[in-house]
């Protein structure tokens, strides 16, 4: 499925910009500034609404809890939501916070809920919050590589990420074109370590570390809905149809009006 790379790269930067985010501000901010940043930054990024539910930090210890994230899908879509985060833990080793990089213990996305829709011009809706998020997100230089241990401006954050895991997912398929037909499937568990290097990454950079240990596992989970079968079936389905009413008229302007045996013989001799 060509388009579930597009799809998940769109989702990984997108929720590692929110989550990015919400670290930069977590332990310099109260509870609703937090929210409210999130808010803000995240709707900028997908130019969609982009709301949380609730926010609890715990200074004391480094944990955080951000429940109820959701992203609204673009303008031309049906489903209210792109997709929910359900509920993100992350626990920030505070004695780095005063230090480059920052490093978070963990990042834990549970039940997360993706609303993959393909509306009746043939969009995707992913495919279009991640083009919105790439426009957001200057591309490194072809070549480049990155050089962790060099200064970075004050203004951006460098994270290293121990663990981070997404389990309980589930994708959910409505495609315009099979009669708004929905599909399900779950999303693979994934945990990955040690992300960002000793120097860290910014939450861009570690978007796209995210996604390509992840498109393999999104890939298995859309082939799983087979789409592409359930597309075909459609338009096989259609060109009967066409066919057959296309024999109807051409049987009613031969034969005339009444005529139903014959009409339905011939019909039989060619296999309709």
């Amino acid at each position: 499925m060509k388009t579930a790379p597009k799809l998940i790269l769109g989702l990984v930067l997108i929720l590692l910009l929110l989550v990015g985010g919400a670290v930069y501000y977590l332990y310099t901010s109260l509870d609703g500034l937090v929210e409210a940043a999130i808010e803000k930054y995240g709707s900028e990024v997908t130019q969609t609404e982009v709301r949380v539910d609730k926010v609890h930090i715990q200074l004391t210890d480094g944990s955080g809890a951000i429940s109820g994230i959701s992203v609204a899908n673009p303008a031309g879509f049906r489903d209210p939501h792109a997709f929910t985060l359900g509920r993100i833990r992350t626990r920030i080793d505070i004695s780095t916070l005063t230090q480059t990089p920052i490093v978070i213990d963990e990042v834990h996305v549970k039940a997360p809920a993706i609303f993959y829709e393909i509306n009746k011009t043939g969009m995707a809706n992913l495919n279009v919050l991640k083009d919105n998020v790439m426009r957001a997100i200057p591309a490194r230089p072809a070549g480049k590589k990155a050089e962790p241990a060099e200064p970075v401006n004050q203004g951006e954050p460098r994270l290293v990420i121990r663990r981070f895991i997404v389990e309980a997912g589930q994708i959910k398929a409505t495609i315009a074109r099979l009669d708004d037909k929905v599909l399900k499937t779950g999303l693979p568990r994934l945990e990955l370590r040690n992300l960002g290097g000793k120097g860290g990454s910014t939450p861009q950079e570690l978007a796209r570390q995210i996604s390509e240990r992840l498109i393999k596992q999104a890939q298995d989970a859309v082939a799983r809905l087979d789409i592409e079968k359930y597309l075909k079936q459609e338009a096989s389905k259609r060109v009967h149809q066409e066919i057959d009413k296309r024999l109807d008229q051409e049987l009613e302007k031969q034969l005339g009006p009444g005529n139903q045996d014959t009409k339905d013989a011939l019909k039989n001799l060619l296999g309709r």
